[in-house]
């Protein structure tokens, strides 16, 4: 598998990425307990600044991983996250995040797992659709109506009865980059937690103004 693969199926994994000492030190970084859910968010200037040589490594390692995809791509956010059975029911009200769908924004998002993931912690689900497929259909949606360009306020309605959706399952130092213009949804944690770091990327000729 190359990175070609998220130009032309929307998704590449790789497994192994961070290995068991780098990932005890950066939950160590972030000292947020198991059991709390949350975002943590960080800027560049988070990362840059930051005390933790693992962070700074790893960042270094995604914006080379991002710019061999696109050039133009552009470090937007990081994210570190925790998900537990009883934080999805703040979701419930907005379901968008667990059915199929495209994001209102386009982004290239580099998801690295602290957690190991089954089928019971909610795996992150996608086909293997050409992301540029979609493209007319995200403009059209989003830029008739405004208001949709609200997070998650509205998703596009498109028929994915033929659409082949696949969990991506592996343990955790895992690595799993994607192009949100690709179907996907995120999965119901049925037990335990998922925590991952997240890091946003995108390209200014794919953002929608309102």
């Amino acid at each position: 598998m190359t990175l070609q693969e998220v130009k032309s199926t929307g998704c590449y994994v790789q497994h192994q990425f961070l290995d068991e000492g780098h990932i005890d030190e950066l939950k160590k970084f972030f000292q947020l307990p198991e059991s709390r859910p949350g975002v943590v968010e960080f800027k560049k200037a988070d990362i840059e600044n930051s005390e933790s040589e693992v962070l700074s490594d790893l960042f270094r390692d995604i914006e080379k991983i991002m710019k061999q995809i696109d050039k133009h791509l552009e470090f937007h956010k990081l994210w570190f996250q925790t998900t537990t059975s009883n934080s999805i029911h703040a979701f419930e009200a907005k379901a968008s995040p667990f059915l199929p769908h495209i994001d209102t924004q386009r982004y290239t998002k580099a998801m690295v797992y602290l957690t190991d993931v089954n089928l019971e912690s909610g795996p992150f689900t996608t086909s293997k659709q050409n992301p540029n497929d979609f493209e007319e259909l995200r403009k059209q949606i989003f830029m008739k109506d405004p208001a949709a360009l609200e997070y998650q306020s509205n998703q596009p309605e498109f028929d994915t009865s033929a659409v082949d959706f696949s969990p991506i399952l592996g343990k955790r130092g895992m690595l799993v980059v994607f192009d949100t213009n690709t179907p996907h949804f995120a999965g119901k944690i049925e037990e335990g937690l998922r925590q991952i770091l997240r890091f946003d990327y995108w390209s200014k000729k794919h953002i929608l103004k309102n």
